[in-house]
């Protein structure tokens, strides 16, 4: 019987060379670009629908930063730094603070969540 196995990695130039002689297929996946970045935040809060001049702040807020203690250049958020760090961010925070996700709170947690390294294989 074949079993299918899917790997998941941000780091594929380091995988064994014998998996990647197995492999069926590889797809890469690209950081999101800010019209990609907007439509995730149109997505994950359509329930409370972001205004274009929201959405557009928001792209702003994630483009590419400079992260203190790696190198010069600006690294790109992942679809998991928005849906899993800041918009679950926003939210837990929202609920424990016992306050309603605002448009303020979102913004707030881009301004203070980093994207995710990238590194020369990115």
């Amino acid at each position: 019987n074949n079993i299918p196995v899917f790997f998941v990695t941000n780091r594929a130039n380091s995988l064994d060379s014998a998996i990647l002689r197995r492999t069926a297929g590889i797809y890469h996946f690209n950081r999101p670009n800010a019209e990609q970045r907007k439509e995730v935040f149109r997505r994950i809060f359509q329930e409370n629908p972001i205004s274009e001049a929201g959405l557009n702040k928001l792209a702003a807020r994630t483009e590419p930063r400079q992260i203190t203690g790696f190198d010069q250049r600006k690294h790109r958020y992942t679809y998991s730094d928005l849906i899993q760090r800041i918009a679950k961010g926003a939210i837990e925070e929202a609920v424990y603070s016992r306050q309603p996700l605002t448009f303020d709170l979102l913004d707030k947690i881009c301004a203070s969540t980093y994207p995710t390294p990238e590194f020369q294989e990115d």
